[in-house]
């Protein structure tokens, strides 16, 4: 299943209340007064919204600010401190060290998957580094055989989580389609350690989090106690209730990071200013392969819109990170709740930034 595409799930949320936080992680400046204003009114708006919104342009935070609980048994409110899971916003971290090993010359793209673990099975060993990162492999989804199942409860490190999914077929010849799959990232941070002789998460924090001061940012690891660390809940039609507490790292590189806005807001910045990635490969990590999925990264790209987003869910959380390269702008929109929903259309509040900051779609 691919989680929350083209769509954030706003409406649909009217089973419980909470008031936003008073504590705002940035003041926005007195020349942002009347975007705040607005932007506010549509979250204050949504019966239930938790979690922390962010909207900069050009590494200036023009809006800020958190709303509802990170811990609602304790009444703990959510602040700009406040870390949330991120989900599959995982994927674009990993598509990012893989590029940064193509880009140092330690790995190609056309690699297969069986130059770097021999133990795969023989179904598995031709995909190469480019379908992987493109959900083109013909790789099943983590959620397919973990949802609804004890597995997701069970400790397990990352290669014997792989050997879970070695039975399942492929759905269709590699290269030929598209199809989300949470297995192909695993398998890349499995082909990370291997040829870094490290493990995924520390070198993460080695190209990544580390030179830019993303002290916020890493594993969601549930026998690690994370400060500041947001509950997740969901909701449905019996009210709010704890998210199960699942053994995150069987998501490991495609959705088992947490983070804060702040430090996503850093990512975004150097994402702009080509400080870990070169230009060259940026481009090419956002140009589409099939169905506007690039390395990492949706992409709408036509006469009016260019954009590159990615969605995040994970049992509690759900989350967003929107980037317009053309003007330098981008909306991180971090929650921890899940409700029962369906699809909505996004564009209302992009519409409504645009709008508010007088920019033209082109």
């Amino acid at each position: 299943m691919r989680y929350l595409f083209f769509c954030f799930l706003l409406p649909l949320l009217a089973i419980t209340g909470c008031q936003p936080s008073e504590k705002k992680t940035i003041e926005p400046s007195q020349e942002t007064t009347h975007l705040s204003g607005s932007i506010d009114k549509y979250f204050q708006r949504i019966p239930g919204f938790s979690g922390n919104v962010l909207i900069a342009q050009s590494g200036k935070v023009l809006f800020s600010k958190s709303y509802g609980y990170a811990d609602k048994e304790f009444k703990i409110l959510n602040d700009g401190e406040t870390k949330f899971k991120i989900g599959s916003i995982t994927k674009p971290f990993t598509a990012m060290a893989v590029l940064k090993l193509v880009e140092d010359g330690r790995l190609s793209l056309s690699d297969s998957a069986g130059q770097y673990m021999p133990g795969l099975p023989p179904h598995w060993q031709p995909l190469t580094i480019h379908q992987l990162l493109s959900h083109t492999s013909g790789l099943t989804h983590t959620w397919d055989l973990l949802e609804d199942s004890t597995l997701m409860f069970q400790k397990s490190d990352l290669k014997n989580t792989l050997s879970w999914f070695f039975k399942e077929p492929l759905e269709f010849e590699p290269g030929t389609s598209f199809s989300y799959s949470g297995v192909g990232y695993l398998l890349l941070a499995g082909i990370i350690e291997s040829l870094t002789n490290t493990t995924f998460d520390q070198f993460l924090e080695e190209i990544i989090f580390e030179p830019l001061d993303m002290k916020d940012t890493g594993a969601a690891d549930p026998e690690v106690i994370i400060q500041k660390l947001a509950r997740g809940y969901i909701i449905d039609s019996t009210g709010v209730r704890n998210a199960p507490h699942f053994y995150v790292p069987l998501l490991t590189g495609g959705g088992h990071l947490y983070s804060t806005a702040q430090d996503l807001l850093k990512w975004d910045r150097a994402l702009s200013r080509f400080s870990i990635l070169s230009r060259e490969m940026t481009k090419q990590m956002y140009t589409p392969v099939k169905e506007n999925y690039g390395y990492g990264w949706d992409i709408v790209k036509n006469d009016t819109l260019n954009m590159v987003f990615h969605t995040g869910f994970i049992p509690g959380y759900l989350s967003r990170i929107d980037r317009y390269p053309d003007y330098n702008l981008t909306l991180i929109i971090l929650t921890n709740y899940h409700a029962e929903w369906s699809p909505v259309d996004s564009w209302e509040i992009t519409n409504l930034i645009f709008e508010e900051l007088e920019l033209s779609k082109k």
